[in-house]
Formats: C-alpha cells, structure tokens, sequence
C-alpha cells in the first residue's frame, strides 16, 4: 500500500511538472531585470551595476565549485553577509533567487539567503534540520497570501556537495527548483511580495540561523526565469537579456547661419542602451556619423537621408527628404536683396586624397561651396573624410584625405 500511495505521489507531481511547463509563459527577461549580482570575486561587492554591496561579518573567502580560488565564501555557522541597501526593497510581482551552495554541518535550521525569517520575510531559502539536515526549501510572503514551504522533505541533495537552488514567483505562482529540476510550486500567494526592514541577508538570519558550508553566485532578478533558463543556470549558462530594438526618428532643422542640421536625438532606445547614429544620403558613397551632424556642403535640391540608429545588437530606420535651397545669400543686386542669378560650378574630380577647386566666372560671387564624394580608393571608411572646405579665392576648395572629391561653389551676381 505504501509503495501504491509513493508512486501516486509521483504521478501527481508529474501532472503538476507537465502542466505547469503547458501553461507557462516565457517572460520578457533585459539587463535591467539584475537586481543584484554577488559572483563573491574576492569580496561581496554586486556586479549587475546598481551598488547593492555586502558587508561580510566573519565569512571567510574560498575555494569555488569550479576550484577556483578567491571565488566563494565559507560560512562557519557564526558568520554572515548582509545588504543594507535592499532594507525595505519593493521586490514587486515578479522574482528569481539563484545561488550556489554545499553545506557541511548538519545542525539545525540554516538560513542560505533572505530577507527575514519566514514570515518576517519577502522571501527566503532555507535548510532544515530534517533528512539530516539535507532539507531545502523556499518560502514567499505577498500581499495576496503566502507559499508556506515549497520543497522541504521533497528534496535532500546530500551534504558536501555543490548544489544549485531557484526560487521563482510570477505573481501568482511560486516555483523550486534544486539542481536544474523542478521540485515543487504554489499558488498560494498572488500581487507584489511584502516588503520588510530587513537587509538582504547571506548565510545569515540577523545573527541566527546562520550557516555552515560555502555560498557562491547568489543572483536576484526582477523577472520569474522560465524552467528552460533556471536548467541553463545549473549548466553555467545565463540568462540572455532580451532586446529591443531601437526606434530611429529622422529630423532636420536651419540653425541660426542658415545651415541644414540633421537631428536624431527624439530617437529612443526601451533599454537604456547607447545608440550610435549613421546618417546616409542617398547618392553618397561615405555615411556621416552622430547624432547631431551640420549639412553645409550640399548643392541645391531635395535630398533622401535615412538615419540608422544602432544599440550594438538591432537597429531601426527612418527616412526623410531634405530640401537645401538655392536662395537667402545676402547681397547689393535684386529688388529685395537677394542676389538675382545664383549658380552652380563644379570643379574637376581630384586624384585620390588630393583636392579639387571649383571657381566662379570672374561676373559672379562665391557665397558658398562644398563636395559630392566620388569614389573611396579602396580605404575603409573610418579613414574617409574632409581635410578641408573652404571659400578659396572666387571660388571654393576641397581637400580630401583617401577619397576622390568634386568641390562646387555656389556663384551669385
């Protein structure tokens, strides 16, 4: 009969594990999820980048699962590591708890890492005395309920070995994980996990409970990781940030000389990520760069200018035409101030990195020049670009450094 009920037991979690994996959801994970990251690399400090450091109260610095040294901390059952900065932390709705752990005493119950006791806690791993002491489970607190205990007499990895425990909660369900398989999951809690005036505690429950064995790569995400990712931490792999693509938006606008300025700074990324800017005009063999970039070189006429703005990993476009006008210079002909004739010269293509001169029939006025790129010789781009451009005489110079050139002036009577 006992065996019958044992293997009923079996099947029931298996119906659990099938359709908790049917069910699930894949959720949006990005590098702005890491609440705190301690690879205890000779000390406690977090490396996700948001300053949650820990101060260690007699934990001493060891050996790692992987034996590397430096790399993990051993807990004497009267040591501890504490986080001030996450006292009274909104976890909110969503959660994961990693960490790598061996215990070697046996003794009592042995806080892994918390925020409080039970239920004076968000949320806690914890061992038992039970099983001899090989007991693991994990507890969650929120404002819709609590998980009580999910693990405990399920599990009992042996002590004086590695393990790797998972706590995840989505809001509404709460699930264990030891050694990359899942163990067990709740639906008792539900809305954001309670916060507290606790610290984050490592090895430690405020100076009790305290742990015997060694502690390593503790990580708290602000995310429930799915099965398949809490598998690929037990192998050493984490989890992939998910990324947006940025959004492009393509601007134009006069400044005060009269000079076309692109603008790209209204484009966004959702990441926070730096953006890179390449502005190419069609027609042009070489791109320009930054977010910001002064057009003053064109000839007259409406240009199409696509903006691809990148974060390293996507990108996105946008597309606008650009008018460059062919009046506004400023002189004594005409009824209203304006020159009453304006045309355009071009001068003779250069040879590569030399320079090219279009000059004004000797009845007109340079007001403005610039260059058409022609060809590239070869050279990679980082290294094509104008050494100088300049009114040079009556006309207008061009000089350019591994590319060929056409320079134009604008001339006026």
């Amino acid at each position: 009969m006992m065996e019958l009920f044992r293997m009923y037991r079996q099947y029931l979690k298996l119906c659990v594990v099938v359709l908790s994996l049917a069910a699930g959801s894949a959720q949006a994970y990005t590098a702005a999820d890491l609440i705190a990251d301690y690879p205890f690399s000779g000390d406690a400090n977090d490396h996700s980048g948001n300053g949650h450091h820990g101060i260690v109260n007699g934990a001493t610095i060891s050996t790692d699962r992987h034996g590397n040294t430096d790399s993990a901390y051993y807990f004497d059952g009267s040591s501890g590591i504490s986080v001030s900065s996450l006292e009274n932390y909104h976890w909110g709705d969503k959660l994961t708890v990693s960490v790598w752990y061996m215990r070697t005493g046996s003794a009592g119950y042995q806080a892994i890492v918390n925020n409080g006791y039970y239920s004076g806690s968000s949320w806690e791993i914890r061992m038992g005395a039970e099983n001899g002491g090989t007991a693991i489970f994990t507890s969650m607190f929120a404002q819709g309920g609590d998980i009580g205990t999910l693990g405990w007499l399920d599990v009992s990895p042996p002590l004086n070995t590695w393990h790797h425990a998972v706590a995840t909660y989505d809001g509404a369900v709460a699930k264990f994980y030891v050694d990359g398989q899942f163990i067990a999951e709740s639906y008792g809690a539900s809305g954001d996990l309670i916060s507290t005036g606790q610290p984050l505690y490592i090895g430690t429950v405020n100076g009790s409970s305290n742990f015997t064995g060694f502690i390593d790569d503790v990580q708290i995400y602000g995310v429930a990781l799915t099965s398949a990712e809490v598998a690929d931490l037990y192998q050493g792999v984490p989890p992939q940030p998910n990324n947006t693509a940025p959004i492009a938006v393509a601007g134009a606008s006069v400044d005060s000389n009269g000079n076309q300025q692109l603008d790209g700074s209204q484009s966004s990324d959702a990441d926070g990520d730096a953006l890179t800017y390449q502005w190419q005009i069609l027609g042009e063999a070489s791109a320009r760069y930054g977010e910001k970039v002064l057009v003053n070189d064109l000839a007259p006429g409406t240009y199409t200018v696509t903006l691809t703005v990148s974060d390293a990993t996507a990108s996105s476009t946008d597309t606008i035409n650009l008018p460059i006008a062919a009046s506004g210079a400023k002189g004594d002909k005409g009824d209203d101030g304006n020159f009453s004739q304006i045309i355009q010269v071009t001068g003779v293509e250069s040879a590569c990195s030399g320079s090219s001169v279009a000059t004004c029939p000797s009845d007109y006025t340079v007001i403005s020049g610039g260059h058409q790129l022609a060809n590239t010789c070869g050279c990679i781009p980082e290294y094509r670009y104008v050494i100088n451009s300049k009114k040079s005489g009556n006309g207008w110079t061009v000089q350019m450094e591994c590319a060929t050139s056409q320079a134009f002036a604008m001339c006026a009577k």
